[in-house]
């Protein structure tokens, strides 16, 4: 994962216009975004949080309320594996004329926060999405829960 976000801030000095913010939950939606725009697998995994998602999922297993380290890290390879196969096999969202928006922002824990983006379709349909970022160090990143 760190190998991951490396090359991701390697290829963003590259091409600041695409520049990414991971300081606030809002930011890394924003680049998750934004890489699933430009079609960038990198940029994609690096915008998310999967040792978070991986310790969330097995905590939440009766089997495994504490989860070993070396556990997670191995769940959450298989996560981020996981993720580059679906969107391999499924390819990005379409994103063309889609607008996207933050519109609701609610703290769970100092560490997991709950986003409602608005998303307008170019046919003027709106919806909502319920996301979540996880802070981890000073790095904010979107998670999948197991029970959300």
């Amino acid at each position: 994962m760190r190998f991951a976000y490396t090359l991701f801030l390697l290829g963003m000095a590259a091409t600041p216009a695409l520049a990414a913010d991971f300081s606030t939950p809002q930011g890394a939606l924003q680049a998750l975004d934004q890489a699933q725009r430009s079609h960038n697998i990198d940029a994609a995994v690096a915008a998310k949080d999967f040792q978070y998602e991986a310790y969330a999922m097995l905590a939440n297993l009766k089997s495994t309320p504490k989860p070993e380290p070396a556990l997670v890290r191995k769940a959450a390879h298989t996560l981020e594996v996981a993720y580059r196969n679906e969107i391999k096999s499924d390819g990005f969202p379409n994103m063309e004329g889609v607008h996207t928006r933050v519109v609701r922002t609610k703290h769970l824990t100092p560490m997991l926060v709950e986003m409602d983006e608005q998303v307008t379709y170019p046919d003027g349909y709106v919806s909502h999405e319920t996301i979540y970022a996880a802070l981890s160090g000073e790095r904010w990143g979107i998670v999948n829960l197991p029970s959300k």
